[in-house]
């Protein structure tokens, strides 16, 4: 098959062929974008790019094709894109914007801030070697700050020569979700376009532009990371329920599992009427189960050894029952911690999650920031579906993953509880993006486990 033919195939077509002839042909016959577009490229990696290793290994996917490392000296050209604004360019080595953080970070990242509110733009161009026909998506991270609420524009240029003739391009915006957060840059190959010439998929590309804008009256600054292609990094979506409800399994799993979404349950086993059979049914069909102490206690209330007594009764109560799904995170009471509880909780926990607003996001594309305090946003009353899902799309805009938990989610549910129609309103839209090859949907132990960006784990 062609690069003409794979351009034309329907989606439809395209998954067809895939399933007659297998992912290590198609890959070999497809342009990487095609596979992207229909979201075969991560089955492409754990089938083919990992398929003589052993179980469980992890493999990096994705190729860097711009290095930061090099600093300003490795710009081939730089300058005024537009308007009259002045620029400063300049190397940053503090260990903060040294992003992505896996496999290794760089050395050095590139600081681009405008010296003068008139406005503008500014482009700095990469010598690189790579062909279209092998590229399913663009990758970077970039942190803005001084943006003033208002959208500053940014465009990515790639050409087969430094004069541009034969092109493709795509524009985005950097808008106020983006101010002081780091920014996934994620742009799919099939939504570029030829911008001028006859551009070749199948010739060797040795250019890359990044344009970045200044609105009128503001002075941006943005920290440029290295720029990688076809390297994994949706965001993964989680919800888990606490303190074992028997509507976890009677609304939240009856509503989930026919849909093909997993959860998890972080259980208290002094309370809390989910039977046993009921965990262990979700726990055979994806879910995974993590400690939440015995009595629910607020841990840094706790002397040390109060705090041992909490852990370890709920872990031998997961332990004689066969729930095992959870073993590398704890889920804190009432989400709160400190630095005492989690020298104690570290001793059986790598990780820990914490309990905060519906807003809450989480970087998770370089592995986890901080340990002892994952993130979580609730869905509990009085946070309506709207603002739920408006949330989830920011986190969507800014590469960021979402760990959605609530407590009995039931009809009409009162304050500290979740909404049964809400609840259904977000699992629908988290099944849109899902099927739309958008993001991940994962329980809170797999998320861990499964994709510390860019790494991956093959499953058993």
């Amino acid at each position: 098959m062609n690069e003409r033919m794979s351009n034309v195939m329907t989606r439809r077509d395209t998954l067809a062929y895939i399933g007659r002839v297998g992912l290590k042909v198609a890959y070999a016959t497809l342009a990487m974008s095609v596979l992207d577009k229909v979201g075969a490229f991560e089955a492409w990696v754990d089938e083919v790019l990992a398929a003589e290793l052993p179980k469980n290994y992890q493999t990096i996917a994705g190729t860097r094709i711009i290095d930061t490392s090099t600093g300003t000296a490795g710009i081939t050209v730089s300058g005024v894109e537009t308007g009259s604004a002045t620029w400063s360019v300049s190397e940053i080595t503090t260990p903060y914007y040294l992003r992505p953080r896996l496999p290794t970070p760089p050395t050095k990242v590139i600081k681009l801030t405008a010296t003068s509110a008139v406005g503008g733009s500014y482009r700095m161009e990469w010598t690189v070697s790579v062909k279209p026909r092998d590229i399913g998506h663009f990758w970077f991270l970039v942190f803005a700050e001084n943006l003033g609420g208002v959208t500053n524009n940014a465009s990515i240029l790639f050409s087969d020569t430094g004069s541009y003739t034969n092109r493709y391009s795509f524009g985005y915006n950097f808008t106020s979700i983006d101010e002081g957060v780091w920014r996934d840059v994620h742009i799919p190959f099939s939504l570029l376009s030829v911008a001028g010439g006859s551009p070749d998929p199948n010739a060797t590309f040795t250019r890359l532009r990044l344009v970045f804008g200044a609105a009128s009256t503001k002075t941006p600054t943005y920290y440029v990371c290295p720029v990688w292609v076809n390297r994994a990094s949706k965001p993964v979506f989680t919800f888990s329920f606490d303190d074992k409800a028997t509507e976890d399994f009677t609304n939240a799993y009856a509503y989930m599992q026919p849909r093909g979404l997993v959860g998890s349950l972080a259980i208290t086993s002094g309370s809390g009427a989910l039977s046993v059979a009921n965990m262990q049914t979700m726990q055979s069909n994806g879910w995974s189960i993590h400690n939440h102490t015995h009595t629910h206690p607020s841990m840094p209330s706790l002397t040390e050894a109060q705090m041992v007594t909490e852990i370890e009764t709920c872990q031998q109560y997961m332990i004689r029952n066969g729930l095992n799904s959870g073993p590398s995170a704890f889920v804190y009471p009432f989400g709160t911690a400190d630095a005492a509880s989690n020298a104690v909780v570290n001793r059986y926990y790598p990780y820990s999650f914490l309990a905060n607003s519906a807003t809450a996001r989480q970087p998770l594309f370089d592995g986890i920031q901080d340990p002892n305090h994952i993130l979580r946003a609730t869905m509990d009353m009085p946070v309506s579906s709207a603002t739920l899902i408006a949330n989830i799309n920011n986190a969507v805009n800014t590469g960021h993953s979402m760990n959605l938990y609530g407590h009995v989610v039931a009809a009409g549910a009162p304050t500290g509880q979740t909404d049964l129609t809400v609840f259904q309103t977000v699992c629908n839209h988290i099944v849109r993006l899902r099927d739309s090859n958008v993001i991940q949907q994962r329980n809170l132990e797999t998320m861990l486990a499964g994709l510390n960006y860019p790494r991956r784990l093959r499953a058993a």
